[in-house]
């Protein structure tokens, strides 16, 4: 046991000097100019999408994955965002973002697994974003073309979803309030295609916050529902793309 302790401590000794050794993996100066102090920045992004799926001839709808089967419908979904930072500091900046998402899907039928049946079912929802962050840009090779770059922000998400059918007697469904409060950190690369403009794509790797919603089932209050989220893992269905204006 005593023979353990000595190794384990006698690897520790050696370990700690190695990693405060100082690297040099020539990528350059990371305290090297990429974009100047006093700089604003305006960014924008933004996207839209239509699904369309029915059956031709006697073939009642499409098959999605093998998972859905007879699906005949029709989705629409879009996002927008715009953002504004001021640079403090070389390469460091503090701003606000502030979006909007909205998504409405009509299903007209559909099978899950051959277990669930779908018909006449409409999903719609509307969602207010906004954040504060925090960025800082290291360029890659003292360029003022090409740079990393880490983002810390805190914000929140606001609106309402709706998941109804159509009968005799109007819309009835669940109604719910939503809410969200979350801290992100993400990391990306940003390219200047000229001297102010630059295109950027992050990648989340962690969010901490909370969800919670207030339901409505068919005009009663009918339930409360909550969700808390710690990830730390790169999330690739929530890789960015956008365009940043810098004068």
């Amino acid at each position: 046991m005593k023979n353990k302790l000595l190794i384990t401590a006698l690897a520790l000794v050696l370990v700690i000097p190695l990693q405060a050794r100082k690297v040099d993996r020539g990528l350059g100066d990371p305290k090297a100019v990429y974009i100047d102090k006093g700089t604003l920045q305006l960014g924008f992004s933004g996207g839209f999408k239509t699904y369309g799926a029915e059956g031709l001839g006697e073939t009642a709808g499409t098959s999605l994955y093998g998972i859905v089967n007879d699906l005949s419908g029709q989705a629409r979904m879009w996002n927008a965002s715009a953002s504004a930072a001021w640079f403090f500091a070389n390469n460091v900046a503090v701003g606000a973002r502030f979006g909007y998402e909205q998504s409405d899907v009509d299903i007209d039928s559909g099978t899950i697994l051959s277990f669930v049946t779908l018909q006449n079912r409409h999903i719609d929802g509307m969602h207010y974003t906004g954040d504060l962050f925090c960025r800082a840009y290291i360029p890659l090779f003292n360029s003022k073309i090409f740079a990393i770059y880490g983002e810390g922000s805190l914000g929140g998400k606001r609106g309402y979803s709706k998941d109804y059918a159509e009968t005799e007697r109007g819309k009835l469904g669940t109604y719910s309030d939503d809410f969200s409060l979350a801290f992100k950190m993400c990391s990306g690369l940003s390219v200047f295609v000229n001297d102010f403009c630059a295109i950027s794509v992050s990648l989340p790797f962690l969010q901490i916050g909370k969800t919670w919603s207030n339901q409505i089932k068919e005009g009663e209050p009918a339930s409360k529902r909550s969700q808390i989220i710690a990830d730390y893992k790169p999330d690739l269905l929530g890789i960015g793309i956008g365009v940043s204006y810098n004068f």
